[in-house]
């Protein structure tokens, strides 16, 4: 690593702490336009949380989706970032409507919670991909023994990516990090 990269490295982790102490999680994005995204500092093999993982929509949508997701995950985030929403939208703190926390996504489930019901599903990233995707997680973490979920939504009519009618925006917009095989056939549960 080059004096430089490591200078960017360093500055990325103390911008990384510092959301993860301001919200509890951070959030990092790759890949242009209809990239991915994933969480950093969501993971706590204590309370089965995992990091998440997202590809192929628009960075608007990635964002809400994996802050709702972390929050369902997580609970609400820190008295300061709390606080200072609620000022900025003038309304109580107890309006803001964050969720408790505690849930648990499980891989092979169809849940049904963004976008006006469109199922999704969780698969698990396989760990060969983050070298690729998820540097900056295993650098927080200083360690690759972590589990990271890919959340993957269908198309609108409910097929998913690996079936082969599922349209093929839906389809060639997502890339997987896990073979779907081993979590069909689906079920409801979400």
């Amino acid at each position: 690593m080059t004096h430089r990269d490591h200078h960017f490295h360093h500055h990325d982790q103390q911008a990384i702490q510092s959301m993860v102490d301001y919200q509890g999680f951070a959030l990092f994005h790759g890949g242009g336009a209809r990239g991915w995204s994933h969480t950093i500092g969501l993971y706590d093999p204590h309370y089965q949380r995992p990091e998440l993982f997202i590809w192929g929509l628009t960075l608007q949508l990635r964002v809400a989706w994996l802050l709702d997701l972390g929050f369902q995950m997580q609970g609400p985030p820190s008295s300061r970032a709390l606080l200072e929403e609620s000022r900025a939208l003038g309304i109580p703190i107890a309006e803001l409507g964050y969720h408790r926390g505690g849930k648990v996504f499980e891989t092979g489930r169809v849940y049904r919670f963004a976008e006006g019901e469109l199922p999704g599903c969780f698969g698990m990233v396989e760990p060969h991909y983050f070298e690729e995707f998820l540097w900056h997680a295993r650098a927080y973490h200083e360690h690759a023994d972590f589990s990271v979920l890919q959340y993957t939504w269908s198309d609108p009519v409910g097929r998913f990516p690996w079936d082969e009618a599922c349209d093929p925006r839906t389809r060639l917009s997502q890339r997987l990090l896990f073979d779907p095989q081993q979590y069909l056939p689906l079920s409801e549960g979400g």
